[in-house]
């Protein structure tokens, strides 16, 4: 194959594309040509169009081409002015990525003059935007600043900021704040700064913490009050600044269960401040206050796909008069318009109630119930689901302890129990047994405590055990869970064995999955063992890696006994929690370091739930967890096979397991699996790409020892079997072969 220089890349004036075709090619050529293209995997109707350009333009094409741009942003460099033409051609020559060219080439000239001199000096192209969008005052400053080890990003938030205020920026990073965030915090005045810090060290999560700290003193005086009421932290900025007679008015709709979201938008609306919407036409028929104020904001084309749904099922015009939420949302399972009513009510005795019910176009109708007791355990039903669930819950919100209880709806007959309990040995695992049993008992009675059941009745008798963490003799955890899902056999297998200092010293992990036939559809194996000489062996799926760690120049070394690759991590670690990253890295199994090496430019320490890899700057924030790297760890593995999300058998797999999922169990449990479904509007996730990367945290690890996620795990794992098949393939985790070669 030819190439060519991007020297040779023509400086004229280009004014349009089709301007520089020459009508005097041969017929031979231009297939030549073709031919040509079609190896760079130029479509057939682009690479006609290129082919018939004369030669300088054509040699341009190629060499394009050869420096990674797409026949789309060719046509856009050759149709540039000449100016911005040599522009983009030199930033090309800089090493500047394709999807940076354009912004490159539209700078003025003094100000491109400016970006290639830093580029030349050595800033990573990925930093030139930021650099280049600063006085020069401010560039000098952030560059001194980069040259004592920051990186460049942050490098140019300090630069706006004085001593002080770098010092809290610091410790706000170290704190695990998001960089945007803690600039915001490092910015505000020293009394609203500081006090925004309090709120954070109480627990308040950032986002909160600004909007209260921003409150002017009386407000300010009104949110310390309701700070001590138990209010949800990302409303009390907007009560607080409600006048005295409003906020008790916002307190009183608070306690009767209305959604916090439209407390203020409901007095402001009786208050005559904003319009009505039709708010009070609502409420004269009888709509509940969250009910008519959701109503009221809806645009016109959701309120006609509810108007649609109301004609379909009459019968939702009676939840409209008691207190639900209505929102209208896309159903990407089934590509059809769904509504999802919530009820909540706080009753005296301080329980709640939670009514769900999902009406689909498709004519699938769902129908869950769950009740809150006073011990913040509930009771959910899902009609077609055949089973009832009794819940208790830690103060996160994660199943600490829960009771399925199988029934026959036809006969009705009680078919079995299974009752799980969160270790106490091992944080994010799970004691399960399965009970025979033909009865329970249960209030029949229509009030409250219609599903309340009694637990002990069941979990006296004598079990099959499913899961269990025990603590062995020499101190190590060993776990193992056996798990049945549509004929899939699911079983796992972890032990770990720590040092003094908490870290894992020794760890083994086994995931295997047979199919209905009992064929092996799945058979995970892995082992990681610190030795006495410092190194680490990592046996995946039985090849053998040996792992070493140069201290002073922050390299790793792996080898499989026959080939060995060495990983430079030096100027890619953060000058913040720079320790920390490092002693992460050196905890990681061999496919995580490959990934990270070949992927990532450069690592922040965040907070756990901060955690996220910006692929296109090759950015991996993260926290100190194994099982958040591994989750992050995913995302990138799934971009780089070429988009493993897009593939349409595991999307068809994973699509028919979220949908069984969804339809046989209540919706109190669904919200667990939420942030993996297709239903994104409500998640505020992708879906199908965190299902992806929290594969990947699976098929490497038990699970998360993250209080606040530990559940979701257990639920992917359990009824999710042919879609983690799927992805554990298209991820390479199954591959026999080393990862060296």
């Amino acid at each position: 194959m030819r190439v060519v220089s991007i020297n040779n890349i023509n400086y004229r004036k280009i004014v349009t594309f089709k301007g520089n075709v020459n009508n005097q090619i041969s017929q031979a050529t231009i297939d030549e040509r073709i031919k040509e293209l079609q190896e760079y995997e130029v479509e057939h109707e682009d690479a006609e169009e290129f082919a018939k350009l004369d030669l300088n333009r054509y040699k341009d094409v190629i060499s394009l081409l050869q420096n990674g741009i797409t026949p789309i942003g060719i046509k856009k460099v050759l149709k540039l002015k000449e100016q911005q033409y040599k522009q983009a051609v030199d930033s090309i020559s800089l090493g500047i990525s394709s999807s940076d060219i354009f912004y490159m080439a539209e700078l003025k000239k003094e100000r491109y003059k400016t970006a290639k001199k830093l580029r030349q000096q050595g800033l990573n192209p990925d930093y030139l935007r930021i650099f280049t969008s600063i006085s020069e005052k401010e560039r000098e400053k952030a560059l001194s600043i980069s040259k004592r080890g920051y990186p460049p990003n942050i490098s140019v938030i300090m630069s706006k900021l004085n001593n002080k205020q770098r010092l809290l920026f610091q410790y706000l990073i170290k704190k695990g704040i998001i960089i945007d965030l803690a600039f915001e915090i490092s910015k505000l005045p020293k009394r609203k700064r500081i006090y925004c810090t309090e709120l954070i060290n109480n627990g308040i999560c950032a986002e909160d913490a600004i909007r209260i700290a921003q409150l002017n003193k009386k407000s300010s005086k009104r949110a310390k009050k309701l700070l001590l009421q138990n209010i949800d932290t990302e409303v009390i900025a907007d009560l607080a600044q409600l006048k005295k007679q409003e906020l008790t008015r916002a307190i009183e709709l608070y306690n009767q269960g209305v959604n916090p979201e439209y407390i203020t938008d409901i007095i402001l609306t009786e208050n005559g401040i904003f319009e009505d919407g039709g708010f009070s036409d609502l409420l004269k028929k009888g709509y509940g206050l969250s009910c008519a104020m959701s109503i009221s904001l809806l645009l016109s084309s959701e309120l006609d796909k509810l108007i649609e749904l109301t004609k379909k099922y009459p019968e939702i015009k009676d939840l409209y008069k008691q207190d639900y939420v209505v929102d209208i949302v896309s159903d990407q399972l089934t590509d059809e318009p769904e509504g999802i009513f919530t009820k909540k009510m706080r009753l005296k005795d301080g329980s709640s109630i939670t009514l769900v019910k999902t009406f689909s176009m498709s004519g699938i109708q769902t129908k869950s119930r769950t009740e809150k007791y006073p011990d913040n355990s509930t009771s959910s039903m899902m009609t077609n689901g055949n089973r009832v669930i009794r819940v208790k819950r830690d103060e996160l919100g994660q199943i600490k302890e829960s009771l399925h209880i199988m029934f026959d709806e036809n006969t009705p007959k009680v078919t079995g129990a299974i009752y799980s309990q969160a270790s106490d040995i091992l944080p994010g695992g799970y004691d399960t047994q399965e009970f025979t049993i033909d009865e329970f008992r249960q209030d029949s009675s229509d009030d409250i405590h219609a599903m309340d059941f009694d637990i002990n009745m069941i979990t006296t008798k004598e079990g099959k055990t499913l899961s269990k963490a025990v603590k062995n003799p020499d101190g190590s955890i060993s776990y193992f869970e056996d798990f049945e899902t549509n004929g899939y056999q699911i079983s796992r297998n972890y032990k770990e064995k720590k040092q003094s200092n908490a870290n894992i010293d020794e760890s083994e992990y086994s995931f295997k999955i047979n199919d209905e036939n009992g064929n092996s559809v799945l058979n995970i194996q892995r082992y990681t063992k610190k030795n006495n000489d410092g190194t680490v062996t990592n046996i995946i799926n039985g090849i053998r890696y040996t792992i070493s760690f140069d201290e002073k120049r922050k390299t790793i070394k792996i080898t499989d006994g026959q080939k060995t690759k060495s990983l430079d991590f030096k100027n890619r670690l953060p000058v913040i929690s720079r320790k920390d990253i490092w002693e992460l890295l050196k905890n990681q199994p061999v496919d995580t370091l490959l990934t990270l090496d070949k992927n990532i430019k450069e690592f922040c320490f965040c907070s756990d739930l901060d955690s996220q890899a910006e692929l296109k700057n090759k950015i991996l924030s993260v926290s100190k967890n194994f099982s958040i790297i591994s989750h992050e760890t995913g995302h990138i593995k799934d971009k780089e096979i070429a988009n493993i999300s897009d593939n349409q058998k595991l999307i068809e797999t994973y699509d028919d397991e979220m949908i069984a999922f969804i339809s046989s169990f209540p919706y109190s449990e669904q919200e667990y699996t939420m942030y993996f479904s297709q239903r994104a509007e409500l998640t505020n996730s992708i879906g199908i790409d965190e299902f992806i990367a929290e594969t990947n945290m699976l098929l490497t690890t038990y699970g998360t020892d993250i209080k606040s996620l530990k559940t979701r795990a257990q639920f992917l794992v359990r009824y999710f079997p042919k879609t983690i098949t799927l992805v554990a393939e298209l991820l390479g985790k199954t591959s026999t072969k080393s990862l060296l070669e």
